[in-house]
């Protein structure tokens, strides 16, 4: 008769040599691994706080072209603003034709209307100077009258 052991009853293997014993881990990375992991986390921390400075802060060319908006903004208001009988169209977008602090909008007749005293509709042009950094309308004409 043979004899089996406890572990081949089941159609296991012995305890014999066959497989070593799991090794307990201690739970510790090498010190080079350990270097690895950090390098990576500071880099990916560096890419997100470089990403988000890039998002949240504008660049120059961004803060001057929000400057020539609001300047632009400023001017079809202060034009449709000149409307003496009301019905005034604002005047539309236009690029801005000044160069480096200076904005300069212009429209030709016809780009806008105002209404008249009888109520029909009359071709405007118009131009606005200023300065980008402070945002004043230093001359602002209307069909070739300046107003300011």
């Amino acid at each position: 008769m043979q004899s089996r052991t406890a572990g081949s009853a089941k159609g296991g293997v012995a305890s014999s040599s066959a497989m070593p014993a799991p090794v307990a881990s201690t739970g510790q990375m090498s010190p080079a691994r350990l270097w690895f992991s950090y390098t990576i986390l500071v880099v990916i921390a560096v890419l997100v706080i470089l990403i988000g400075y890039r998002v949240v802060v504008p660049s120059e060319e961004k803060k001057h072209a929000q400057k020539v908006s609001a300047a632009l903004l400023n001017c079809q208001q202060r034009i449709a603003g000149l409307a003496e009988y009301g019905g005034a169209e604002a005047p539309p977008y236009t690029k801005n034709y000044g160069k480096g602090d200076e904005f300069y909008f212009a429209w030709g007749r016809g780009s806008f209307h105002f209404q008249n005293g009888f109520g029909a509709k009359v071709p405007m042009s118009a131009s606005c100077i200023g300065s980008v950094s402070t945002g004043q309308i230093e001359q602002l004409t209307l069909n070739g009258k300046t107003i300011q």
